[in-house]
């Protein structure tokens, strides 16, 4: 009996032995070689002036007269591109793809990953692609899309692959008015469908002025100007996502003059589904925005009054 047992005994062990052999070959990198942590990262990001995503279509941001630009046409969100360069900066390599992960990983780089470059001057220096799976809030990353790497940044829990599959409206700056209070001339809030709410607000030598309103509350007044420069898009959209129905009725325009008589506006729409405002950048570009901040710079002519 115990020789039987003994035999038992023998056979899981030999069973555990090549349990663990094949679990170490599925989940261990391929190489014994050890993983170069820092293998996608790059440190001198201030040098950087152009970085190139091909998606499908390309976007590429550029440096140019001192401001960041996409497709050199729009304005760079100066906040996302500096969250692009602290990933980079700081990116780390956690580990290389298990085999038994590879083919799902190459799918879906295939089928939703984009290779980027970045530029100093007209040199690449640095050049991978990424991908990443959203749900579980993790990143790849591959130099030849033969071998792949789960990438974090350690101590953060981040889907970090989010930055670097945005399209070009994703990158667009949502800062509606770049305002400068020295250069500003006027600002006129409009309602067409209640005219008799119509702000128009002058600037002179430093002080606030409501037209037809000789008592106006310049607290209140400076208090619209500073919201009104702090408006900002949530999402950018393409002519294919605007939807006519809600174009049809303007509810309010915002004017901003500034002493060089340039001019720029923002029309207030109808409110979609999910109650964001439909609203459009100097009658070209369509965006969404968040209820209060609609509200907080549309306020009724009586509300100036002290």
């Amino acid at each position: 009996m115990q020789k039987k047992k003994n035999i038992r005994l023998l056979i899981l062990l030999v069973t555990a032995i090549i349990v663990t052999v094949i679990t170490y070959v599925l989940v261990q990198p391929k190489s014994g070689i050890s993983l170069d942590k820092s293998l996608f990262s790059y440190g001198q990001t201030v040098d950087l002036n152009k970085v190139v995503f091909d998606s499908n279509p390309d976007v590429t941001l550029e440096f140019s007269r001192n401001t960041w630009l996409v497709n050199s046409s729009y304005s760079a969100d100066p906040q996302r591109i500096n969250v692009l360069f602290a990933i980079l900066s700081q990116v780390s390599v956690r580990r290389e793809v298990a085999s038994n992960e590879l083919a799902g990983v190459d799918s879906l780089m295939n089928t939703k990953g984009t290779q980027v470059k970045f530029y100093s001057d007209n040199n690449m220096v640095k050049s991978f692609y990424v991908v990443g799976d959203e749900g579980r809030a993790v990143t790849y990353m591959s130099e030849d899309k033969q071998t792949y790497y789960l990438v974090e940044i350690p101590g953060y829990k981040s889907y970090l692959a989010g930055i670097f599959l945005l399209d070009v409206n994703g990158w667009r700056n949502p800062l509606v008015f770049d305002l400068n209070w020295a250069n500003l001339a006027n600002v006129q809030v409009s309602y067409p469908q209640n005219p008799g709410n119509n702000l128009a607000i002058t600037f002179n030598e430093r002080s606030l002025s409501l037209v037809g309103m000789s008592n106006a509350d310049s607290s209140k007044l400076t208090d619209l100007i500073d919201d009104i420069s702090l408006m900002y898009v949530n999402d950018y959209l393409f002519e294919s996502e605007v939807v006519d129905s809600l174009t049809t009725e303007l509810n309010a325009k915002i004017s901003v003059s500034d002493i060089a008589r340039n001019t720029y506006t923002l029309e207030v729409y109808g409110q979609n589904s999910s109650q964001q405002y439909l609203v459009r950048k100097d009658s070209l570009h369509y965006a969404l925005m968040e209820p209060n901040l609609v509200r907080r710079v549309t306020k009724p002519k009586s509300y100036f009054r002290q």
